[in-house]
């Protein structure tokens, strides 16, 4: 099982890459190993006989099941609609089992961080040669993404400011030097100066100071405060000093205007100008010939877009709580196949995890997908008290869920693989090892 891991966080890390250069199909390899492990995964939980999970996750899982079901029933999605429109929601819950069926060591994890942090600091060579040479003369940051593909500039700055949370916990711990942690947090983080992606700097204090206040293992030094707290002002004044000189070349406001300009801050806020009226009567869509500027197109603003989703499933109370279905507001590689509202929504419903998921599964299905991520949150709390590789590791985790919370309004983590299969992974191993400490499962 160890070598499926390597080979996942090495694709998941790496495919992305096939995008920047014009073969996004090699994305689809993530997909494709998901399979493979669900099928290597069967036989060793029948041979197991249990899984190292709380009640409360199945439980969970029975309860979004049915939610989906009544959707697809309620709005008749076609089969092909269904298995193509699936696989968002389904392609990380084997990568999330891996760690509940199978108990890796306290070395086995380390040596995956280790190999994980290669994969990470490999980025900065990458992104260094998009700004300076591929895309040089591009005046916006959004191709500067790494290895991770195209789009995939704010998936990019999330993983790795999820690799400093880490890197801190460890650090908090006394697993590594303090010169050692500067030095890697500066190789993380410089990638993430160069892509303006802004949602950084709401996510940094999280993965700097949530390791602080949740390590049980030892006491806080002051060494360590007035070291950690050197190390966040010389992020800061790097990142906002890198980004307005891009933005000044640009001509565009630097980090401070930017947030103090109304106009600048309605590129994310919106000025209600959306509207999708009467895209419920299924019969009046093709009548009315939607436009882009009614209902938005990819690069609307982020709250606009949750907004018009709220607000057009508001027309009917049963659709606001089961959604469309899964797959109906989605564009598909397979034309054919694409959900009935996709040809007018399809670009921006799947703009943010939040409009993604009330268009195709309502506020039920944001519901559990939010209770989701709050088992996951409670279960690294109280692991992070217990110690050792795992409580180190949750003490990181819990910023990492934090973030996640941060980013629902800004982006779809479910369209990134590089971020929904590393969380998938190391969620299901935080409530594995909750699951195992709790009942003493740990040889």
């Amino acid at each position: 099982m160890n070598k499926i891991v390597y080979i996942l966080f090495f694709v998941v890390l790496l495919s992305g890459i096939g995008g920047s250069i014009g073969v996004r199909k090699l994305g689809l390899l993530s997909e494709l190993l998901s399979i493979a492990i669900f099928a290597l995964l069967l036989p060793m939980a029948a041979k197991k006989k249990r899984l190292d999970i709380d009640i409360k996750y199945l439980v969970l899982l029975v309860f979004a099941c049915l939610h989906v079901l009544i959707g697809l029933i309620i709005n008749a999605v076609p089969l092909g609609t269904i298995a193509l429109g699936a696989r968002p929601y389904l392609k990380w819950i084997p990568v999330f089992l891996i760690p509940v069926i199978h108990c890796f060591s306290e070395d086995e994890i380390k040596r995956f961080l280790k190999f994980l942090l290669v994969l990470f600091i490999i980025q900065l060579p990458v992104v260094l040669v998009q700004r300076l040479i591929l895309f040089r003369h591009s005046e916006s940051g959004d191709p500067i993404t790494g290895t991770l593909g195209y789009g995939a500039s704010g998936a990019l700055s999330t993983m790795l400011v999820s690799g400093i949370a880490i890197l801190m916990a460890f650090y908090v711990t006394g697993r590594i030097k303090t010169t050692t942690m500067a030095a890697v947090t500066i190789l993380l983080f410089l990638p993430t100066t160069m892509n303006e992606t802004k949602v950084t700097m709401f996510l940094l204090p999280l993965a700097i100071i949530i390791p602080l206040l949740f390590s049980a293992e030892r006491r806080i030094s002051k060494q360590q405060i007035l070291t950690t707290t050197a190390v966040c002002m010389v992020l800061v004044a790097g990142y906002i000093g890198i980004y307005n000189y891009y933005q000044a070349m640009a001509g565009r406001p630097g980090f401070i205007e930017f947030f103090s300009d109304s106009q600048q801050r309605s590129y994310v806020i919106g000025g209600n100008e959306l509207s999708a009226e009467g895209l419920l009567r299924q019969e009046e869509v093709d009548v009315i010939g939607y436009k882009a500027e009614q209902v938005g197109e990819e690069k609307s603003a982020r709250m606009e877009k949750i907004r018009l989703a709220f607000d057009t499933l508001s027309e009917s109370p049963v659709l606001l709580w089961t959604g469309v279905g899964l797959g109906n507001a989605s564009t598909s590689v397979a034309a054919d196949f694409s959900g009935v509202y996709a040809p007018v929504i399809g670009m921006v419903s799947g703009g943010t995890i939040i409009s993604f998921l009330l268009w195709e599964t309502g506020l039920g299905g944001l519901g559990l997908f939010v209770l989701f991520l709050l088992f996951i949150l409670r279960d690294a709390i109280a692991l992070a008290k217990k110690g050792g590789i795992a409580g180190t590791i949750a003490s990181g985790w819990i910023a990492v869920v934090l973030m996640v919370f941060v980013i629902m309004p800004y982006m779809n983590m479910l369209y990134f693989n590089a971020l929904i299969y590393l969380f998938a992974f190391f969620s299901g191993y935080i409530a594995s090892q909750r699951f195992r400490t709790r009942y003493n499962l740990i040889s």
